[in-house]
């Protein structure tokens, strides 16, 4: 028979999920030998997988516990806290722990959050008390580090809101969950990959307007190249049109005068006749 934790490996699970059977089967070796003895009498993975992740809800965990024999019970420390305490000197939660290691019972928590079974059923929240005032999006946040939204699905959940100011919201959200957990948490390393992608896709954004800033500058520099050209060619125009004409003129000047000249000759011809005649 092969062992509970192969066959948590092999399953379809997702890593938190597998994570918390060890530790519920680690913590708990009752269940787990009951587990051991279940799992082979199921039909396909799919019934493994529904029986495993149903272990896994708070309320399955305490029933069977209570479905064990007396003499190996676990109890959830939670379930009996409000008894009244035997001495006035101690507190409820210590008496209780007091009894329970008299009688050799074992004090069960929550193997998800190490926290217990009863309180996580009544509080289900998975980020610091103080959260809900720094995160404007708390909805989105208050779930497993693994599942948090990347910025894709942040972007489209806001889909309606402006590009830039979704990068600065979700700007604002990564450094508001920095401060909510210790550096040494696990949820840190998310939070830098999910800062890695805001900084990629405001400097692809950056590279973009550059490109766009660099073609319009050329698309300028060149319709003002072709203004100057248009300049040049009609000054160029009128130039030449105002030598044309000045040639123009000036050979008009030298025909009148020649024409003038021509006049002035036959006239004087025409005298010397008519003195010639009259002699």
């Amino acid at each position: 028979m092969s062992s509970v934790y192969t066959k948590i490996a092999d399953l379809d699970l997702t890593r938190e999920e597998k994570k918390s059977l060890r530790i519920l089967f680690t913590n708990k070796p009752l269940i787990r030998t009951e587990a051991e003895k279940i799992i082979p009498t199921c039909k396909d993975n799919e019934e493994i997988l529904d029986y495993l992740k149903e272990l896994l809800k708070p309320e399955s965990v305490v029933t069977v516990q209570q479905s064990l024999p007396s003499q190996d019970i676990e109890v959830v420390a939670d379930s009996i806290v409000n008894e009244p305490s035997i001495s006035s000197e101690f507190s409820p939660s210590q008496t209780v722990q007091q009894s329970l290691s008299s009688q050799n019972i074992e004090v069960s928590t929550d193997p998800v959050v190490n926290e217990p079974l009863i309180k996580r059923i009544q509080n289900d929240t998975y980020l610091p008390e103080n959260s809900s005032q720094l995160l404007r999006y708390y909805e989105l946040w208050n779930k497993p580090y693994d599942d948090w939204p990347s910025l894709r699905e942040f972007s489209e959940y806001l889909r309606d809101v402006k590009k830039a100011r979704v990068h600065c919201s979700f700007k604002m959200e990564i450094r508001a969950l920095q401060k909510l957990f210790k550096s040494d948490h696990p949820a840190q390393l998310r939070l830098i990959h999910l800062e890695g992608q805001l900084k990629n896709q405001q400097k692809s954004r950056k590279i973009r307007r550059g490109n766009a800033t660099k073609v319009s500058t050329k698309q300028k520099l060149t319709e003002k190249r072709l203004e100057i050209a248009k300049n040049s060619v009609i000054t160029n125009g009128y130039h030449r049109i105002n030598d044309h004409y000045n040639h123009y003129h000036d050979a008009s000047a030298k025909l009148l005068k020649r024409d003038l000249l021509v006049d002035d000759e036959r006239t004087d011809t025409k005298k010397m006749k008519k003195s010639t005649e009259t002699q």
